[in-house]
């Protein structure tokens, strides 16, 4: 996957080494069709745990693309 979002500037600008855990584009393989977005809210907290986003542009929705970054 791909960085894609510029949304999370002011996260990265604080913690820079927050970058491999901010949103990728999910793109379809093997055409190469960006059809969404997954990522982490930022790096693990204490306990390693992390939270989890994603979006599927809805035109692909419900062609199993929202569990394949998972």
């Amino acid at each position: 996957m791909t960085n894609t979002s510029s949304a999370n500037e002011p996260a990265l600008a604080k913690e820079p080494s927050a970058a491999p855990w901010i949103t990728r584009a999910a793109v379809s393989e093997p055409d190469g069709v960006v059809v969404g977005d997954a990522g982490f809210h930022g790096p693990p907290d204490e306990s390693g745990m992390v939270e989890v986003g994603y979006t599927v542009v809805p035109e692909y929705r419900r062609q199993g693309y929202g569990a394949a970054p998972c």
